[in-house]
């Protein structure tokens, strides 16, 4: 009884069954916390795991050992297939890095590869080297001294114009057979394009004139005053074409494409025939974000206004189109001559380039879709592939894809991309097929890239030109 009685007197007795009732709704509200914290934490960890464990390209890093060149010796402006078998160094040809002044420029036209380099202050020469690279080993044709012009450009675009017998070269004139060099009277005016026996010259300050040889001797035919231009020629072209020198047109309509200073004058044509100047619109105005992008085409100019508004000039600086662009980014590979108007308005409004080999887009990453590379040909194949990570970093720079240059294989098996710039800048060889990255250091260091066939690639290293060439098979 006195237990009984002592149960039902203490003092705790009637405040523990209340206790007791309010557990169930206490620990339902403390396990929903429980469980969406838990919830949204495994949310985050599933959505880093997906964004971060996309299966990435394998990188296939090449040897330096030399193989020799053993390929087709064709060039038709694209890359060779082979190139998905990775890349190898064919030769080397080393030059004395003490006199050159800087990395020597490279200039092949058929099977003749021309080095030009200029010596230092205390050796002011001009040294020009021609080499045959069709065997195995590159063969040595000749090679000439002459004085080093007094204005040295390094960076300018054209390099080089070429006729039948000659390269000509800033104020050089070089005999392609015998490396001859001859000085010719425009000094340090840049050399924009040779037609119809005339040379046209910029000095890219103010004005440009015209030139012909006469049994032998130069003779001005005319000088014209233009608006101010850009020190280094038309290196200010988009890249969507990839023009050797500055002509527009064919036979009596051809014309001139000036190097103006397009983000302060309008762009501006000239006759190399009598000088006549044609200014094609009206200078971006200040309100203008964008400054005007000018790509030039076999049969005219197109001008890109505020990005968006592209108006199109034949030779004569005659306005032929005007229209808008549709597209989102997407590149032409730079393996073709140049298109005509009409098929530059197709890649802008329709995404084609029929004129070259492939055009290439790239997307980011989403929530749901890794970052991807994609390759349509102009037949209509579409590979595409996720890039390394390399590839990513070095593509978010700024501009990057703005001055990148691309060749791909006509089957879209592979891609080549490097962007400019010093040495140390990438270069990959995309085996799209393959979902393969091909790297080598020795192509990472090289400069002065230039394309002699599909299969052969020559840069400059610090102390030797280095030629690529795909890897065997066999090798991997």
């Amino acid at each position: 009884m006195s237990s009984n009685d002592s149960m039902d007197t203490h003092p705790e007795a009637s405040r523990a069954p209340r206790r007791r009732s309010h557990v169930p709704w206490l620990s339902f509200f403390l396990l929903t916390w429980v469980a969406f914290i838990l919830a949204f934490i495994l949310n985050m960890c599933d959505q880093h795991v997906v964004r971060r464990t996309w299966p990435s390209a394998d990188v296939n890093w090449g040897n330096s050992s030399l193989t020799g060149y053993h390929g087709t010796a064709k060039d038709t402006r694209t890359i060779s297939p082979e190139w998905a078998s990775g890349v190898a160094v064919a030769w080397t040809q080393p030059f004395d890095a003490a006199a050159a002044a800087v990395p020597p420029r490279l200039f092949a036209e058929g099977s003749t590869l021309y080095a030009v380099s200029y010596g230092p202050n205390s050796n002011p020469v001009t040294t020009i080297s021609a080499y045959d690279v069709s065997g195995t080993e590159p063969s040595a044709l000749w090679t000439s001294t002459g004085p080093r012009p007094p204005r040295l450009r390094t960076y300018v675009f054209p390099e080089f114009l070429s006729t039948d017998t000659h390269l000509i070269i800033g104020p050089l004139l070089v005999d392609k057979t015998t490396g001859d060099q001859t000085h010719v009277p425009w000094g340090d005016d840049l050399p924009m394009g040779f037609t119809q026996g005339v040379v046209v010259t910029c000095d890219t300050v103010e004005t440009c004139s015209g030139w012909t040889n006469e049994a032998g001797t130069w003779t001005q035919r005319w000088s014209t005053r233009t608006s101010p231009q850009n020190r280094t020629g038309l290196t200010f072209l988009s890249p969507i074409t990839h023009p050797t020198d500055a002509l527009t047109g064919s036979g009596e309509n051809t014309s001139v494409l000036v190097p103006v200073d397009v983000s302060h004058a309008a762009p501006q044509l000239i006759d190399p025939r009598t000088g006549e100047l044609r200014t094609l619109g009206t200078p971006p105005s200040k309100d203008e974000e964008i400054k005007p992008q000018v790509t030039l085409a076999s049969d005219g100019v197109a001008v890109l206004r505020d990005g968006n508004t592209v108006t199109a000039y034949d030779p004569s600086g005659t306005v032929v189109d005007t229209y808008k662009i549709t597209i989102d980014w997407v590149r032409p590979t730079s393996d073709a001559s140049l298109p005509t108007l009409e098929q530059l308005r197709s890649f802008y409004t329709k995404e084609t380039a029929p004129w070259t080999t492939s055009f290439v887009s790239a997307e980011g990453a989403t929530d749901h879709s890794p970052p991807s590379l994609e390759v349509s040909t102009s037949t209509g194949e579409s590979l595409s592939m996720q890039p390394d990570g390399a590839f990513l970093k070095e593509s978010s720079q700024p501009n990057f894809f703005s001055s990148v240059a691309m060749r791909s294989s006509a089957d879209g098996s592979v891609l080549y991309l490097r962007g400019a710039g010093p040495a140390g800048t990438p270069a990959f060889v995309f085996a799209m097929a393959d979902n393969v990255t091909n790297r080598s250091e020795q192509l990472d260091e090289a400069t002065n890239l230039t394309w002699v066939y599909d299969d052969l690639l020559v840069g400059v290293t610090k102390e030797s030109l280095v030629a690529f060439t795909p890897a065997s098979p066999s090798a991997h």
